[in-house]
């Protein structure tokens, strides 16, 4: 990252600073934010995407988060569908722990490109990597009221009412189930 911050500063190189830039995010997405503010004016997200980002799926969904930020909301789903290859892939060869998080790392892709069926699907399978785990089924049940999956979503959140009784996140998915179930007349 330095490196090309360098090259863009002291020898007003452009290219040579996307390629030190390019290189830096194969190693860490850390600096993906202001990477994308340098090179703003001066490449389209399409060809941000060709020439920097690496075939890595956390680091394309930490893009699309970057063009949001940027300003650039439409540049995001080419950047998530991208991602949603990549996860494809890395989870090809994924030993038991990474797949774990590369199905949350789907659903979440999933989700941003609002198909919940899939996030859900997705966010089951990251589910059965850890069954005991409340935080992972809360994010299913999200998944599922917003795919409308209502029985589902009950069915899950009462196992999570079972794992932890007291858990507000649970309460507040119960009272949105609740409401789903019972839709209240609008007064005008």
């Amino acid at each position: 990252f330095e490196l090309g911050n360098a090259e863009l500063e002291q020898a007003a190189d452009f290219d040579a600073a996307v390629a030190a830039w390019a290189d830096s995010l194969r190693y860490s997405a850390k600096h993906l934010p202001e990477i994308v503010q340098r090179c703003v004016p001066r490449l389209s997200p399409e060809e941000f995407d060709q020439r920097l980002l690496p075939e890595q799926a956390a680091t394309l969904v930490k893009a699309a988060d970057a063009w949001i930020d940027a300003g650039y909301p439409d540049a995001a789903p080419a950047v998530l569908q991208r991602a949603g290859r990549a996860v494809d892939k890395e989870l090809s060869v994924a030993d038991a722990r990474q797949r774990a998080g590369l199905f949350q790392l789907a659903a979440r892709v999933q989700g941003r490109l609002e198909n919940f069926h899939e996030a859900a699907n997705f966010q089951r399978k990251a589910v059965r990597t850890d069954p005991l785990k409340v935080s992972l089924r809360i994010v299913l049940v999200e998944y599922l009221l917003q795919a409308e999956r209502i029985t589902e979503a009950n069915s899950e959140l009462k196992l999570i009412e079972r794992l932890e009784p007291n858990n507000s996140r649970a309460a507040n998915l119960r009272q949105r189930i609740f409401d789903l179930q019972n839709p209240r007349l609008k007064l005008d």
